[in-house]
């Protein structure tokens, strides 16, 4: 997932040594809201080939140098738009840090990053990996899933903030469900998507509820 800011000041604090040398400072960190909205496609039964769409919210800590970014992503929300009858959920507060580099090449940041987990449980439910809520007609319950994500990202930084697009790789790998219905047609999955990104910055301090209740500040397909 790349942010708003308000202006971004590539700055370096001077410290005059012995002959006449200086000392850069350590990169600046920030706070980001981030925002990313990826688009697939996918065929089911009876409805034949499908648009899903997924808006993932988080809050970054960046540190900011002069040709390149860090981001250490926690994850606010994930929500699924619903295909059909049929909505998904997931618990986004227990999905692992993610780290993204950025490096400034011929004017626009470039990073390639990994995520995902393996069969730990890693939400702390009992069950392998995370559980997927599903909620349908004719059949609901849990899906226990693996998964890992590889980004390919490009960005530009503006007085206004970091806005970019993504191809992210997605490989998913069923675990278990909760029943045999589900168990019938969960399978495992590789896809391919692709979106907007835009991050902003915000106060130190600043959580994820707060910003929800607020009203999410950047919005990935509308960028300041």
């Amino acid at each position: 997932m790349t942010s708003t800011i308000a202006a971004l000041v590539l700055g370096h604090a001077l410290s005059w040594v012995p002959a006449s040398r200086t000392v850069a400072s350590e990169p600046q960190t920030e706070l980001w809201a981030g925002h990313q909205v990826t688009l697939g496609s996918r065929d089911l039964p009876l409805r034949g080939r499908v648009t899903t769409r997924t808006e993932t919210l988080v809050l970054a800590r960046v540190r900011v140098g002069e040709d390149r970014l860090v981001l250490e992503e926690t994850a606010c929300a994930v929500w699924f738009d619903r295909v059909g009858a049929v909505s998904v959920s997931m618990n986004a507060s227990r999905i692992p840090t993610h780290r993204a580099s950025y490096t400034l090449r011929d004017g626009e940041y470039w990073s390639r990053s990994r995520a995902g987990w393996g069969d730990e449980d890693i939400d702390d439910d009992g069950h392998p990996g995370m559980t997927i809520e599903v909620d349908a007609p004719m059949c609901s319950g849990e899906i226990y899933v693996a998964h890992r994500a590889t980004t390919r990202a490009f960005a530009s930084l503006g007085d206004d903030g970091l806005v970019g697009r993504a191809r992210v790789l997605i490989e998913q790998r069923v675990l278990g469900t909760s029943n045999a219905c589900l168990g019938m047609g969960a399978k495992d999955s590789s896809e391919v998507v692709r979106g907007p990104f835009a991050y902003e910055r915000v106060p130190d301090g600043t959580t994820c509820a707060s910003l929800i209740d607020k009203g999410w500040p950047v919005d990935a397909e509308s960028p300041k």
